[in-house]
Order: C-alpha cells, then structure tokens, then sequence
C-alpha cells in the first residue's frame, strides 16, 4: 500500500541552467553521478534560469545535522550557541 506522503528521510532538491537543454544535460549527468534514477517535476522558468525538483534520501548522519540545526535554532540560548565565539 503506497501513501501519498514522502518518507521522512527525502528533501526536496533543485538544479538551474539556462536553457532547457542544459537542464536536461544536468539531470543525466546528476542521474549518473549520484547513481540513481530520480524523478523530476516541477519544472520551472524564473528570472531567467531553469529549475528542476526532485526528491534525495537524506542519510543518518546528515539528519543529525538538521536536528542539531532545529535545535540550534529553537533555543538561541542554549549552550552550543554561546560556545560559537564571533570575533
């Protein structure tokens, strides 16, 4: 049974190029490079580039990164945030 939720692991991603031509380009050499097939969509023309979506697993060690960040963020008191020192 499929949900029409994503799983909780994949961010949406986005890549730009010119033309068309390029972003089709991209997307091949994104598919190769990273080893998967990914579904794009949401193809769209601003401000003079071109976009498309599409959906990365996020591995473990990277969602401890955004859960660190969230709490960063969610408390600007807490220790972690006063031991970063601005000179």
């Amino acid at each position: 049974m499929s949900t029409a939720y994503e799983p909780l692991n994949q961010i949406p991603i986005s890549i730009r190029a010119r033309t068309p031509e390029q972003l089709s380009e991209l997307m091949l050499i994104n598919n190769f490079k990273r080893g998967k097939k990914f579904q794009y969509n949401s193809i769209q023309y601003v401000k003079g580039f071109w976009y498309a979506w599409y959906f990365e697993d996020v591995e473990k060690p990277k969602m401890k990164l955004v859960r660190d960040i969230q709490a960063d963020s969610s408390a600007p008191n807490s220790k972690s945030m006063n031991k970063k020192k601005v000179k």
